[in-house]
């Protein structure tokens, strides 16, 4: 069974007066990026941000950026995390509608069914955003490699062969891939030759 930690992390950040002085904004982006540095300490499998953060950004939706919206972005960003939620969420009366209800995520491709639905209380002014996550960890599919006996290998006769290559005249009328392939292919040969192996299937249990 393989076990990967997910974390999900709730955020609302008060748009009070106080709260949108630059002080008190930088502030945020500092706890913001500890946070996710703290989380990227547990090597998560997907790390998901969501919640209000009062703030814009032209990335996310709209035509208008502000300074917490383009602190938010920049401490999200750096981190690798994806913001989804491309309308607006806020429509408050006798304002533009703006979207500052976002959902981040490390991996984005998990996501699937993501956006926005109509409030379910009429005295809400912010739609309900939401989005559905895949968690079966998938394992990678078996695959083949070859288990080389170093200790028992016939190395002069290795050296022997190899010494018989005109290196040069070999790779001289071939283009950069086509001699690293030349040189991969005649040295595996070689080696399969002098040198005990074996191939086996690999899996991930």
């Amino acid at each position: 069974m393989v076990q990967k930690n997910v974390f999900f992390t709730c955020i609302y950040r008060n748009p009070s007066s106080e709260n949108n002085l630059h002080d008190k904004i930088n502030e945020f982006g500092v706890n913001l990026h500890n946070t996710l540095e703290n989380i990227k300490g547990k090597n998560p499998y997907v790390n998901i941000v969501i919640g209000d953060f009062n703030a814009k950004n032209t990335i996310w939706w709209g035509d208008i950026s502000d300074y917490p919206g383009e602190v938010i972005s920049d401490v999200t960003t750096s981190h690798g995390l994806h913001e989804i939620i491309s309308q607006p969420t806020h429509f408050y009366p006798g304002k533009t509608p703006s979207c500052i209800d976002l959902i981040f995520c490390s991996q984005p491709n998990l996501l699937s069914d993501s956006g926005v639905l109509p409030s379910l209380l009429p005295q809400c002014h912010h739609d309900v955003i939401h989005a559905k996550i895949d968690l079966n960890v998938k394992l990678p599919p078996p695959h083949k490699r070859s288990m080389w006996d170093y200790k028992n290998a016939d190395v002069t006769s290795i050296r022997e062969s190899l010494s018989l290559i005109d290196w040069g005249r070999c790779i001289q009328n071939r283009d950069p891939f086509n001699q690293v392939e030349f040189l991969t292919d005649a040295i595996l040969n070689v080696f399969s030759s002098f040198c005990p192996n074996r191939s086996i299937t690999w899996m991930t249990n």
